[in-house]
């Protein structure tokens, strides 16, 4: 039985932002899943909606790279909420309405380049995790929705940031993850829970912590289970340590899956 897949992706804008190594990245990341995806949705979230040149870049660019029969495009001027906003008009307003199940991310890393005080690497091994270990494995991914609403391999943390306005004990790190949204709005109706207000721009990474409990929607993979999954662990910005990880604890045969996609991907950029 075939299971419909969405994507939805806030990609924000800016001029050149294509001759980006982040973006190279993630365009090669999307390109290699997109038989995955029945349809796509992608938010082009920019600073000046009259910017046709550079929306029509990106539409190209899209179009050109990324082979999903049904793509659609919607423009959005670019925000202080910046992907919880995306999240929250094409997922969160329309959960009853989502069949299937829906794979949430964005342009991660974007601002990264531009900050001397981050290791660029780190970043590049961090968007090439988070799709490897979001997509690669799409039988148990689809298996684990079939019982639970939510899924993400790394993002299941407890983590309390107390300048966020959300009170929730736990979150999708990163915010790349993959929602049932029926059965999440089902769950909400049964329990009586209200849509939490987007008041930040870390609404859609705390979104599944505000409404399921850690052991609702904890880290699906058993590839990480044992160890991303432990309510126990606290991590912030847990992709500084994705490399431990990996070689602490995945098989020798997930490993070789893991930097054999991991090579292919960095030969889409300039290193």
């Amino acid at each position: 039985m075939h299971t419909f897949k969405r994507l939805v992706y806030h990609l924000f804008l800016y001029d050149g932002c294509f001759d980006s190594n982040v973006y190279k990245l993630h365009l090669a990341c999307l390109a290699y899943f997109a038989k995955i995806f029945d349809q796509a949705i992608f938010v082009l979230a920019i600073d000046d909606t009259d910017n046709r040149d550079l929306i029509k870049t990106a539409e190209k660019t899209l179009l050109k790279n990324i082979p999903i029969r049904d793509i659609k495009f919607i423009v959005e001027k670019n925000n202080d909420f910046r992907e919880a906003s995306t999240f929250y008009e094409q997922i969160a307003k329309k959960l009853e309405s989502l069949d299937g199940v829906t794979f949430f991310g964005h342009i991660k890393g974007a601002s990264n380049e531009f900050n001397p005080n981050i290791d660029i690497w780190q970043v590049y091994n961090w968007i090439i995790a988070v799709y490897f270990f979001s997509l690669f494995y799409m039988d148990e991914v689809i298996w684990y929705l079939i019982t639970s609403p939510s899924f993400n391999t790394y993002g299941s943390l407890k983590c309390k940031w107390e300048n966020i306005e959300n009170k929730y004990s736990w979150l999708y790190s990163g915010t790349f993850f993959w929602i049932n949204g029926q059965r999440t709005a089902a769950f909400m109706k049964k329990n009586e829970i209200e849509l939490p207000p987007l008041n930040n721009r870390y609404c859609a990474e705390t979104f599944c912590g505000n409404i399921f409990k850690f052991n609702n929607a904890e880290a699906g993979s058993h590839k990480c289970f044992h160890y991303v999954a432990s309510s126990d662990v606290l991590f912030l910005n847990w992709y500084k340590y994705a490399e431990a990880f990996i070689e602490d604890f995945l098989d020798d045969d997930t490993k070789d899956d893991y930097y054999n996609f991991r090579a292919e991907m960095l030969k889409t950029i300039e290193i």
